[in-house]
């Protein structure tokens, strides 16, 4: 295990292994690179240096009252026993994170969750992005990668607050978003289509133009702030995986090291992302 000279404020434990892969993506080119982003953790960061960062639901709770927040907390008290646990099949966990994610989201729908609730979450600065941010997706447009944001968050507030960074067509949102009707209120969302910590990479595949895109772009750079994130790469074996380590981190470090190629540990910037992705993006 060790930091290496070549990867400033990362950690890993393959840099032979991380060398020869970015070898790879450099010869192979930009025309093979897609991007693949987590969102809460991973582009946001927490408020304050004592503070967890800010979900998107969490941030619906700020504006929807008290007695939602009660409801949203009571979910939540039930079904997080279920999201690791090893005594249930895979099927039953999978069965109830769907039913977690739907059961708040028409929570939300309840208690009058609007198109003016999303700008004002995304006025407030309930969501901090993390530094760097707007460079990182320059960079990323200027070069045309596309870039996909996948989250198990609320869609409609993270594209709300993405708008405010970068207007880039090569930004694509997977997550779960809501209906509105004429005046901007939300009236239900596609129960079908619903994205969980568990099923990102089978959601994925329901998208054609990640279909379309992966097919042509066999590499993949992964960011994320948890090993959940690494199961849209499940079956791809060209990847260069970067993991955001900022809450519990001596208890989470070396589940980080082993899974991810690169680590950053507590509250980063994206400067040795850019740095990183430098190498190749040229």
């Amino acid at each position: 295990m060790g930091k290496t000279g070549s990867y400033k404020n990362f950690e890993t434990l393959r840099p032979e292994l991380l060398e020869r892969k970015i070898t790879d993506f450099r010869n192979m080119g930009l025309g093979k690179i897609v991007v693949v982003a987590d969102f809460d953790g991973t582009l946001s960061v927490a408020a304050g240096p004592n503070r967890k960062y800010m979900t998107t639901f969490g941030t619906a709770k700020l504006h929807l009252g008290p007695e939602h927040e009660a409801r949203s907390v009571e979910l939540y008290d039930y079904y997080h026993q279920f999201e690791y646990a090893s005594d249930i099949p895979d099927r039953e966990r999978m069965k109830k994170m769907r039913s977690w994610c739907q059961r708040s989201m028409s929570l939300i729908v309840e208690y009058g969750f609007s198109r003016k609730t999303i700008k004002r979450i995304v006025e407030e600065r309930n969501i901090i992005p993390r530094k760097g941010l707007s460079q990182f997706f320059a960079n990323l447009e200027r070069y045309n990668v596309p870039t996909w944001l996948v989250s198990a968050g609320l869609g409609d507030i993270i594209q709300e607050f993405i708008l405010s960074y970068s207007k880039a067509s090569n930004i694509r949102i997977h997550s779960n978003f809501f209906d509105f009707n004429g005046i901007g209120l939300s009236t239900g969302f596609d129960k079908d289509r619903n994205v969980f910590i568990h099923n990102k990479h089978k959601s994925l595949k329901q998208e054609d133009r990640y279909i379309k895109d992966t097919s042509s772009r066999p590499l993949l750079v992964v960011l994320g702030d948890s090993v959940d994130d690494l199961e849209v790469i499940q079956d791809r074996k060209n990847c260069i995986s970067i993991g955001f380590l900022e809450d519990d981190i001596e208890m989470r470090r070396n589940e980080f090291l082993e899974n991810f190629d690169l680590v950053l540990q507590g509250r980063q910037s994206f400067s040795p992302v850019l740095d990183l992705l430098a190498r190749f993006l040229s």
